[in-house]
């Protein structure tokens, strides 16, 4: 019984460690501008779900198509897009950390591996990222949706829910909110399938900016 116990509390001790580390790590990202704004992750019209693509090759063969309530694999690479930031020559890939827990409480850190601004969108930039944690602290997790955020010189975006394995089984945390496309902005995803445009139609209708 108290060898049960003792084994709890040190899940437990070891869960808020690393909890604190990955704050303490979003944050300890120098800001050479200290009126940076914050990073907006966009999300499907309708939801909390990241708008997401599978990254494709460029030129006239590209072929971006929006994913909704589909999961991507563990080890695979997915688009999220955001908003909201100005970049210094020089910022790439390395200056943005996207971060993740799921429903056990364990923590996840994805690394950036590319960066770009969306041709025709100059406030919509798509980060590449591949679904591989970096910390190495719990195992892959569990099927299901993970709550991600994006890290920029020690800003946090808005969370936003990403299916790994499989969709569902988590409720929004604090910092959750919409962020649909504006009618300013035209959408990422040119190149659709008919019902994906349909579907970035309706985001014509603006989301909240801020939480």
């Amino acid at each position: 019984m108290v060898g049960r116990l003792f084994s709890a509390a040190s899940r437990l001790l070891l869960t808020v460690c690393v909890a604190v580390f990955c704050v303490a790590a979003a944050f300890a990202q120098t800001d050479p501008d200290p009126n940076s704004p914050t990073p907006i992750l966009l999300t499907s019209p309708d939801s909390t779900r990241a708008l997401t693509t599978f990254p494709t090759a460029r030129g006239r063969a590209a072929k971006a198509r929006i994913i909704g309530d589909q999961a991507f694999n563990t080890g695979s690479k997915v688009a999220l897009y955001f908003t909201n930031v100005s970049l210094m020559p020089g910022e790439g890939a390395n200056a943005f950390r996207v971060y993740a827990s799921d429903g056990e409480g364990h923590f996840y850190r994805y690394p950036v591996v590319g960066l770009d601004r969306v041709a025709g969108y100059p406030d919509v930039y798509r980060a590449t990222v591949i679904l591989t944690d970096n910390m190495k602290f719990w195992d892959a997790p569990r099927p299901g949706d993970l709550n991600v955020y994006l890290a920029w010189r020690g800003l946090a975006s808005n969370v936003v829910k990403l299916g790994v394995g499989a969709t569902g089984g988590l409720k929004d945390l604090p910092g959750t909110f919409r962020r649909r496309l504006r009618p300013q902005e035209r959408s990422p995803l040119n190149r659709q399938s008919r019902r994906a445009r349909t579907s970035m139609a309706a985001s014509a209708i603006a989301g909240p900016a801020t939480a």
